[in-house]
C-alpha cells in the first residue's frame, strides 16, 4: 500500500513540477533531461506506466489501454490501443513486446507494433511474473495457482506445480524461482535441478525473488525471526544449491508494520559486489496523545543500500534521503559502472560502486521515481513516475 500525500504535500509537489529536476552535486557532469511524456490517466490507469529502452526505441504503457513505441530522440513510431491491459510492458531478448491483461493473459507484438499471439493458461490464474530464454522463443510464467509454465509462441510447452511461486529468473540456462520456504532451479524442460529449503524457525525468503550472480551464485533475502526481533539476512547459494555464507542486515521489531525490510539484491558488473536495499525499522518518538491508534512508540524508518563483497563482507553502507517507506526497488548498476538507486521518495541518485559516494543526484518532485533503464550505450536513460504518472528520459553527460 502507498501512503497518500497531504493536500499541502500535493500542492507543493504540482508547483515544484514546473522545475523538471535539480542536481544536487554541481562539479559532476549532470545528465540532463531529452523528453518526456505524461501517461493519460483515465479511468484511473498508468498512475506508474510502465516503460523500456530496448534496441533503440522506448517502449511505455501511455494510457490504461495503450502501449506506445518511441524513438531514443522521442519520435512516435507507433500506438497501439487494446480492450484492455494493465499498464505494462517489457521486452524479451529477440524484441518481442509483451503485455498483460487482468493479469490473466499475456499478449505479445513484433517491434513494429503488429500482434503476434494472446495467452490465456488457467494454469496463471493471476500472472505473478516471467522471464524468457536466451533467444526469446520460450517464456516462463508464473501465476498464483503455484504453477510456472513455459510457453513457445504463446502454447503450452509444459507446466509444474510448485506452490505459492514468486517471479522467474532466467540465467545461464537455469529458470530459478522462489517461494517463501524454498529457491528452486529448474532447466528449460521443466525438470527441476536442485532445490534449497530453509529450515530455521520463522524463517522465510523475502519477496520471493532471487537473483543468480556469476559462477552460477545465488543471492537471496531472508528474514528470520529471533523470539523478539525480524533479523534480516543475504544469503549466498553455490551453483550446486549449497548454502555458502549469510549476512546479516540488521533487525526491526515485529510490532512495526509488515514484515518486509529487503528488497531484492543485484549485482554489479563484475559480479564483486551485491547491493540490497534495505528498510530497518526501530522504536522512535514516545506518542504522548492516547486518543491515538497505534503503537505506543511510532517507529523510526531508515533507508539505505548495503554493499556487501562476493565473499560476504560488508563493503559499505549507504543511507538513503527520505524516511517514505516506498517499494524494495533493487538497485540498478548503469553501464558506466555506477549504482543508481532510489530512495522511494523523490530522489533518485548514482553511487560510486567502490565506497557508495553519491556523486550526483536528482530530484523530479513526483511521489516515487521507479526502474531506471539503460540503452546498450549507456548513453539514454529512463524512468517512470508514480503520480503524476511520466516516462522521463534522459541523456547522458558524454553526448553533450
Amino acid at each position: 500500500m502507498r501512503a497518500t500525500m497531504s493536500c499541502h504535500a500535493s500542492l507543493l509537489g504540482a508547483l515544484l513540477l514546473l522545475v523538471p529536476f535539480a542536481m544536487a552535486k554541481q562539479d559532476v557532469p549532470q545528465w540532463t533531461e531529452k523528453w518526456r511524456v505524461e501517461a493519460k490517466q483515465s479511468d484511473g490507469g498508468c498512475i506508474l506506466p510502465a516503460v523500456v529502452i530496448s534496441d533503440g526505441m522506448v517502449y511505455a504503457a501511455t494510457a490504461p489501454t495503450d502501449i506506445t513505441a518511441y524513438t531514443l530522440d522521442g519520435t512516435l513510431k507507433w500506438n497501439v490501443t487494446l480492450d484492455t491491459m494493465d499498464c505494462t510492458v517489457s521486452v524479451g531478448p529477440d524484441g518481442t513486446v509483451y503485455t498483460t491483461a487482468y493479469r490473466r493473459s499475456i499478449i505479445a507484438f513484433s517491434p513494429e507494433g503488429k500482434r503476434k499471439w494472446t495467452a490465456t493458461d488457467p494454469n496463471f490464474d493471476t500472472i505473478v511474473g516471467y522471464t524468457w530464454n536466451e533467444k526469446g522463443d520460450t517464456m516462463f510464467v508464473t501465476g498464483r495457482t503455484g504453477y510456472i509454465t513455459a510457453l513457445t509462441d504463446g502454447k503450452r510447452v509444459w507446466s509444474k506445480f510448485i506452490e505459492d511461486l514468486g517471479r522467474p529468473v532466467f540465467y545461464q540456462g537455469l529458470v530459478y524461482v522462489t517461494n517463501t520456504s524454498s529457491v528452486f532451479t529448474l532447466t528449460p524442460d521443466g525438470d527441476v535441478k536442485w532445490t534449497y529449503t530453509l529450515t530455521g524457525r520463522g524463517s522465510k525468503f523475502e519477496n520471493e525473488l532471487c537473483t543468480p550472480g556469476p559462477n552460477g551464485t545465488v543471492y537471496a533475502t531472508v528474514e528470520e525471526f529471533d523470539g523478539v526481533s525480524q533479523v534480516l539476512h543475504l544469503y549466498q547459494l553455490s551453483a550446486e544449491g549449497s548454502f555458502n555464507w549469510d549476512f546479516n542486515l540488521g533487525k526491526q521489531l515485529p510490532v512495526f508494520g509488515d514484515t518486509n525490510s529487503a528488497g531484492a539484491p543485484s549485482t554489479s558488473l563484475d559480479g564483486s559486489l551485491v547491493y540490497v536495499p534495505v528498510y530497518n525499522k526501530s522504536p522512535g518518538k514516545k506518542q504522548f496523545d492516547k486518543k491515538q491508534s497505534g503503537p505506543d512508540y511510532l517507529p523510526m524508518i531508515t533507508e539505505g543500500v548495503v554493499a556487501v563483497t562476493a565473499e560476504g563482507a560488508i563493503k559499505w553502507r549507504q543511507p538513503a534521503f527520505s524516511s517514505f517507506v516506498g517499494p524494495k526497488q533493487a538497485p540498478v548498476t548503469g553501464p558506466d559502472g555506477f549504482v543508481y538507486v532510489t530512495d522511494s521518495g523523490t530522489v533518485f541518485s548514482a553511487l560510486t560502486p567502490e565506497g557508495g559516494k553519491e556523486v550526483w543526484s536528482l530530484r523530479d518532485f513526483a511521489d516515487a521515481i521507479y526502474y531506471p533503464s539503460f540503452s546498450k550505450d549507456g548513453n539514454t536513460m529512463v524512468y517512470s513516475l508514480f503520480l503524476p504518472g511520466s516516462i522521463v528520459v534522459l541523456q547522458s553527460p558524454a553526448t553533450q
